[in-house]
């Protein structure tokens, strides 16, 4: 188990990453408002004086989340843009990629940071948009594809739909 010394208290007698996923796992199948505490801790695996010392309250913990997530799917999205052919070409396997996703039992899920903004919008705008959207400012390689942004973010939300209604 990895442990690692904090400034009050007992060490960490726990891998804070793989908390962090099973905690993602948790706010992602069944959104902030109907994640428990409860449900949290046993995901993790943890006590909850460890979960309130390593992460905070609950809603630090999802903040967390959220980053986590929106780190890795930018990460991914980055990866393979970079590596594509083209922007038309990234654009095309992104959309394929969701839409073999949402035909697995895991993809019934949606988008963690989407179904927040849903969830928690209205509410809680800072918490349902703060952090991923600033972490997902286009990269420059964005500006030098072949069609403006504006095209893009249009023919994205075009597709998505076509795509939710033929399944």
């Amino acid at each position: 188990s990895y442990t690692k010394g904090m400034s009050h208290g007992r060490p960490l007698e726990f891998d804070p990453d793989q908390a962090l996923d099973a905690a993602v796992e948790v706010f992602w199948g069944r959104g902030y408002e109907a994640t428990s505490i409860t449900d949290l801790l046993e995901a993790m695996e943890l006590s909850k004086s460890s979960l309130y010392q390593a992460f905070g309250s609950k809603q630090q913990l999802f903040e967390r989340c959220l980053a986590r997530y929106s780190d890795g799917l930018s990460t991914r999205m980055r990866t393979a843009l970079e590596e594509g052919t083209s922007g038309r070409r990234f654009i095309e396997e992104t959309f394929m990629a969701v839409a073999r996703t949402a035909q697995q039992p895991d993809g019934a899920k949606g988008c963690l940071i989407a179904n927040s903004a849903s969830e928690l919008g209205q509410r809680e705008p800072a918490l349902a948009a703060s952090r991923p959207r600033e972490r997902a400012k286009p990269s420059a390689i964005w500006l030098r594809q072949e069609l403006p942004v504006q095209t893009k973010a249009t023919r994205r939300r075009s597709l998505v739909k076509r795509l939710r209604h033929r399944h």
